[in-house]
């Protein structure tokens, strides 16, 4: 099977960003950061997991802001991964960073080749968005030193592959204007992919929904013609992922972000090993990487997988002809929003009309017209 590790090297940041789940952590200290001298700790707690890791697995570097530690601590990250492929050469292992990228410069770009292989994260929301805050900047002051630091970047390392991660939210799916502008500053950063969420601004918002699922339905598929149409061999998820799934006849990857009910884990500052990487969700912590067994918390995650899926077929989603592809939807969402990990997505119906407008197309297609 394949792997993923969200790694949270610290959970400071150098912005305040309302709906992040990390919360306000411009203020936090260095106590918040994962220790230097256990860097060796999250390594060996990878090589644990022995055969489970094949064929592929992939490490991402998360915060907080990964960029607001110190190179001391990169250049340890590195050495302890070149050295952990060197005793793993049968495993594939794929790294990335997610990044704002406004602490980028040049004497990280050694650590974006060697350690990071070419490939960041950054998260756009779009000018129309309140979200994003900067302490010193606003909105459109902050897009264009974004700008100018991808164009650094892409300079310096012209080979890069920068995936733009795309929060669909009330504001910038709240008229054709505010979407259009959206996809205009996508793809000003120069994307290599992307991909389209729905902002769980509800987390800090009494888990409630403070969004129009029609809206939100209406500016994905805006987003998605029109980027394809102005560059076609752009990967869009998951919509490229969820049509792949229904051409295919099976699912090819968690349409919601990573198949975190049995591949996907989070690893936190201070060692403690979750579910998923939306923070604060006591309900999922599944153990430590410097006490865990790694097969105890395999043998978690698959169960609470399958008690969900059970369940999810026996009641709400037996009869639904898409639950191959869904199986029951976003399991972190159910938790967060309904306490209840047995239930389905909350956000059912937003992803009922993508998978009925993407049969469509896929019927159309199969059929030789569009």
């Amino acid at each position: 099977m394949s792997l993923v590790f969200i790694w949270k090297i610290t959970e400071r940041c150098n912005l305040s960003c309302s709906h992040c789940y990390v919360g306000s952590s411009i203020k936090k200290s260095a106590y918040w950061d994962f220790p230097l001298e256990k860097v060796e700790s999250f390594f060996k707690f990878i090589e644990s997991f022995g055969k489970i890791l094949e064929p592929k697995t992939t490490i991402i570097f998360h915060g907080g802001e990964p960029f607001i530690r110190d190179e001391k601590f990169f250049y340890e990250a590195y050495k302890q991964f070149i050295a952990l492929k060197k005793r793993m050469p049968h495993v594939f292992f794929e790294s990335s960073v997610q990044t704002n990228l406004l602490l980028y410069k040049k004497s990280l770009n050694f650590f974006i080749k060697e350690l990071f292989q070419k490939r960041i994260g950054v998260s756009w929301d779009g000018t129309a968005s309140p979200y994003r805050k900067h302490p010193y900047y606003n909105i459109h002051s902050y897009y264009k030193i974004l700008k100018e630091k991808i164009d650094q970047v892409k300079n310096d390392i012209p080979d890069i592959k920068i995936g733009i991660l795309v929060l669909l939210n009330k504001y910038n799916s709240s008229n054709t204007q505010n979407i259009q502008n959206t996809i205009n500053e996508v793809l000003e950063l120069y994307p290599s992919s992307i991909r389209l969420n729905v902002i769980h601004d509800s987390i800090v918002l009494n888990s409630k929904f403070y969004f129009n699922k029609d809206s939100i339905f209406e500016a994905m598929k805006m987003m998605y013609y029109e980027i394809k149409s102005k560059n076609p061999n752009i990967n869009i998820y998951p919509i490229d992922d969820m049509v792949l799934s229904m051409k295919s006849g099976y699912s090819v990857n968690c349409p919601f972000l990573f198949n975190c009910p049995v591949g996907f884990l989070l690893v936190r500052s201070d060692g403690s090993v979750g579910n998923c990487d939306e923070y604060g969700i006591e309900d999922i912590i599944r153990g430590s990487i410097y006490s865990s067994n790694p097969i105890d918390i395999m043998v978690q995650k698959t169960q609470l997988a399958l008690n969900r899926y059970k369940n999810i077929i026996k009641n709400e989603c037996r009869d639904c002809e898409f639950l191959y592809y869904c199986q029951g939807g976003c399991m972190t969402r159910s938790i967060l929003y309904l306490r209840d990990v047995t239930k389905k997505d909350p956000l059912c119906s937003l992803w009922r009309k993508i998978f009925n407008w993407l049969k469509k197309e896929v019927n159309e297609d199969a059929g030789g017209s569009h």
